[in-house]
């Protein structure tokens, strides 16, 4: 795919009528960079009208006989609007677009879970924790911000392909792949040939050569049921990707995301541009929301490949329900903790969580709305989280650093050594629990964080930092002078603004998987122990 695929700007739909009057900032800031951001907000609006999606009264099926969609991702995220409306606008074009509205108060967090899980779906993107990380961006990093995301008002002067930087993954801002996704999800009848991206659970990766084959092969493991060709494919290895001479960082992801939109804005962003980390992004089919035995299988396999590959032994960050599923490969696949150097678990939920129960309450007319796989399996007392604690599988395997929040919306409880977070330590690997709010008592990085939020939280990337650099886990004592900041250095406003459409996003796919389940998925004959 390339710039010639535009055929008709957005500048032309825009002097043409077929755009009405909106916040353009909010298009030239985020959704330009922003594939993840695009995805949401497409879904939204297609959602709205099967016939004629209107998005600021643009008739969507007009658009697409009317226009090839630019790969620029010139469109609007209503979601995020009101936090772009905030920041000061350059001087308008020669014609210049209504003035933004003032920004809105932002929702506090709410003290009951139940209500805060309800809400925090809802608001993610707005939530007082996000939004108070967001404030020394707008302050600091804005000259930044406005400069790569080109913000203009009014009238935009024409683009081209030399002002995107010659580092940029074109992925982070090619959005075509996205809508076409979430046209098939909202069932709409349009065909498009759809190129993978980052984003893509189909890459094609080199195969594990025959003399280090693992696959079904380790004695004591337990067996594969997906076909290693599918494992093979869910791993997306970055073009810069070293082999070995910089450490392999599998980044895991959490429920209803892939590991790209997860940790790109994020840690993934950060360890890219270091001499000591090379991350690759795992992409599981359908967002993690099949059964999470399954979604273990993925990650069994690309830390063995990972070795198997660069001879050299990876360690692995994990997002939400990616904890979950490493701490499954390591209790059932044992060979893999002997090649892992770290588990770095941010917002982890190792005893499930009670909020769970908002989404699969137990009776058929309600879990079919949201309930799928691997939520159900995320109860705090389901089968899979209680076979998975029992005989020392709520200690770790691996030195491992977990990093949790007491504000987080979506895993309850979050609080101590009572947080779901929390990790024993019997076999004596090593192990760092840092509680935000207890570690950073007062302080900025101790403040209100959500459960997407902890990924741009400054001590938990000091934390990856400090266990990837030295033996044994992160530990806060070396890196607690990051207590005093809000977002981890590296990060602009774009990015948290990202990050934080991680909730909404998961809510959608939640919405779109097809079939909702009323019973947890039999546990593998293996889980025996």
């Amino acid at each position: 795919m390339g710039h010639d695929i535009v055929a008709r700007t957005w500048d032309s739909l825009w002097s043409e009528g077929f755009i009405a009057e909106g916040p353009r900032i909010t298009s030239e800031l985020l959704c330009r960079r922003s594939p993840l951001m695009m995805k949401v907000c497409i879904f939204l609006f297609l959602q709205k009208s099967p016939e004629s999606c209107v998005l600021y009264s643009i008739p969507f099926p007009l658009l697409l006989q009317r226009t090839r969609i630019t790969m620029r991702c010139y469109a609007f995220l209503a979601a995020a609007a009101p936090l772009v409306h905030a920041l000061p606008a350059p001087a308008p074009a020669p014609v210049a677009a209504p003035a933004p509205k003032p920004l809105p108060l932002p929702q506090g967090v709410e003290a009951d879970p139940v209500t805060g899980l309800v809400s925090g779906l809802i608001n993610g993107v707005l939530n007082i924790g996000s939004l108070s990380s967001a404030v020394p961006e707008i302050i600091s990093d804005l000259g930044n911000v406005l400069d790569s995301a080109g913000v203009v008002t009014g009238r935009s002067a024409d683009r081209h392909s030399d002002e995107y930087p010659a580092s940029d993954d074109p992925s982070r801002w090619c959005f075509w792949n996205h809508i076409c996704e979430s046209i098939s999800i909202a069932g709409i009848g349009y065909s498009f040939e759809c190129s993978h991206t980052a984003n893509s659970a189909a890459n094609v990766n080199p195969p594990v050569p025959f003399s280090k084959t693992f696959y079904n092969t380790v004695f004591g493991n337990a067996p594969f049921d997906i076909a290693e060709s599918a494992l093979r494919a869910a791993i997306y290895i970055p073009p810069g990707f070293t082999w070995g001479a910089k450490q392999p960082v599998l980044m895991s992801p959490g429920t209803g995301a892939t590991g790209v939109e997860t940790f790109s804005s994020n840690i993934g962003k950060l360890l890219s541009g270091t001499s000591f980390a090379d991350p690759v992004y795992l992409n599981v089919p359908q967002n993690l929301l099949n059964d999470a035995q399954a979604n273990a299988e993925y990650v069994a396999y690309a830390l063995q490949y990972l070795y198997a590959m660069t001879s050299k032994k990876p360690a692995i960050v994990t997002w939400s329900q990616g904890s979950l599923d490493t701490q499954w490969v390591f209790k059932y696949w044992p060979s893999v903790p002997k090649i892992v150097t770290d588990h770095i678990a941010i917002s982890p939920d190792y005893h499930g969580t009670v909020l769970a129960y908002t989404l699969c309450p137990g009776f058929t007319t309600a879990n079919a709305i949201a309930c799928v796989p691997s939520v159900i399996q995320q109860q705090y007392n389901s089968n899979f989280v209680t076979k998975l604690r029992s005989n020392g599988g709520d200690s770790a395997y691996v030195p491992t650093t977990t990093v949790y929040s007491l504000t987080d919306e979506i895993v309850q409880p979050q609080e101590g050594t009572a947080a779901s977070g929390f990790l024993n330590d019997a076999r004596n690997v090593g192990v760092s629990n840092t509680f935000l709010q207890g570690a950073c008592l007062a302080e900025p990085a101790g403040l209100l964080y959500t459960h997407e939020g902890v990924l741009y939280n400054p001590v938990a990337y000091a934390l990856v930092v400090d266990a990837l650099q030295h033996p044994g886990p992160g530990s806060f004592s070396r890196v607690s002078g990051q207590c005093g900041a809000i977002v981890a250095p590296g990060l602009s406003l774009s990015d948290v603004i990202e990050t934080e459409a991680l909730i909404p996003l998961a809510v959608l796919n939640i919405f779109a998987y097809s079939p909702k389940v009323d019973n947890e998925p039999v546990l593998k004959a293996y889980a025996t122990h």
